[in-house]
């Protein structure tokens, strides 16, 4: 692909980055010995197009035994080593003036110092590519017209994950290098209709088959749930069944009250948490699953926008970035663990097939009638 001069004009003011690529490919330009130094570099290591092209070039040229590399090359060598660089360089980038190389080498104090700045832009590249697997995550997370979000998603996060392992065997961790944690982050868009009438369906159904609680809630925590009322109402629901006590809305709107979840101490009034509890069809383990599936999506699009801020903070030093998104994938590895442990239970208690177990594209919920209501009119 060839790039263009215009690739690298930015009004945004030069950053750190910037300074030691002009540095590094400015000390090759002057010194090309300084090569041996830099061996694991390569192009796409450069964030800037015109510094990848001239370390491209300068690799061609050291692969072919240009006579700038020997022990005590000729001035006449060192200016044809500059002059074959920029030539070679201009085949991918178009425009490339002599005067580029003359600004390179200004910029750069030391030529000994090469390795030093390669490492700097190695340190830029690591950045660059774990905000990349970042982003990633983050398209497959949100794009629910995929066939599979959540395959696609745990293959995106493999994905990340071996390519901080290999990040992790070029930074070592150095005396006083302590691992940041991540940034707030904003707040979460709101849920989608779907996913709140998906955990609506699984507390209807929940409360109409109890006895399937005790094997849900080793994979369902109140935390997927998007809506706290329904985190609340599964908790008592949880928590009826742990003591064996009956299971039927006034019991669980009782169990509501215990936990602070009614007015006046909590934020909703005994009608809406009766609203919950309208006959539904199917099976708690396949709406249970629903729940989970949407948890885990959603808290890889958010462990990745942390990751991804992270990645743009320029204080953090490699090690300190790859540690602390290792520690905010590991939140998602949780979810995950749990979402493998659902899709088993789920395969087994349809197996043995003692509830109805609806289609994905199941009829969304319009009007809800408290059991109350629902008696009221039929006096």
């Amino acid at each position: 692909m060839t790039a263009s001069l215009d690739d690298d004009i930015t009004t945004d003011p030069p950053q750190a980055l910037d300074y030691a690529e002009e540095a590094l490919v400015g000390g090759l330009l002057l010194d090309p010995r300084q090569l041996d130094g830099v061996q694991e570099m390569l192009p796409e290591h450069f964030y800037r197009p015109v510094h990848s092209a001239l370390f491209a070039a300068m690799r061609h040229l050291a692969s072919a035994c240009h006579p700038a590399l020997g022990k005590r090359p000729a001035k006449e060598e060192e200016f044809a080593w500059v002059r074959d660089t920029l030539a070679v360089a201009a085949r991918e980038v178009p425009g490339l003036a002599p005067s580029v190389a003359h600004t390179l080498i200004g910029r750069c104090p030391n030529p000994k110092n090469s390795a030093t700045y390669a490492r700097m832009v190695l340190a830029g590249h690591t950045r660059r590519l774990v905000e990349e697997h970042a982003l990633r995550v983050v398209q497959a997370a949100t794009n629910l017209a995929h066939p599979d979000p959540v395959e696609t998603t745990c293959a995106r996060i493999d994905q990340f994950t071996a390519a901080l392992d290999d990040l992790a065997r070029r930074w070592r961790p150095h005396p006083g290098s302590v691992p940041r944690s991540a940034p707030v982050d904003a707040p979460p868009a709101p849920p989608s209709e779907e996913r709140l009438d998906d955990e609506r369906m699984f507390l209807a159904t929940a409360a109409a088959f109890p006895a399937a609680i005790p094997e849900i809630r080793r994979f369902l925590l109140p935390e997927d749930f998007a809506d706290p009322l329904h985190a609340g109402v599964f908790a008592a629901l949880t928590g009826l069944a742990h003591r064996g006590e009956p299971i039927d809305p006034v019991t669980i709107l009782w169990e509501t009250q215990h936990r602070r979840l009614l007015a006046p101490y909590g934020p909703c009034a005994p009608d809406r948490v009766l609203e919950l509890f309208q006959p539904a069809a199917g099976d708690p383990d396949y709406w249970a699953t629903r729940v989970v599936r949407s948890s885990l999506l959603q808290a890889a699009h958010h462990q990745a926008r942390q990751v991804a801020r992270l990645a743009n903070d320029t204080s953090l030093t490699p090690h300190q970035l790859i540690t602390g998104t290792r520690r905010a994938l590991s939140d998602f590895t949780t979810v995950r663990n749990r979402w493998h442990r659902a899709q088993r239970t789920g395969a087994s208690s349809s197996s043995k097939g003692p509830r109805h177990r609806p289609s994905l594209n199941h009829p969304k919920t319009t009007t809800h009638q408290s059991p109350r209501s629902t008696a009221r009119s039929s006096r």
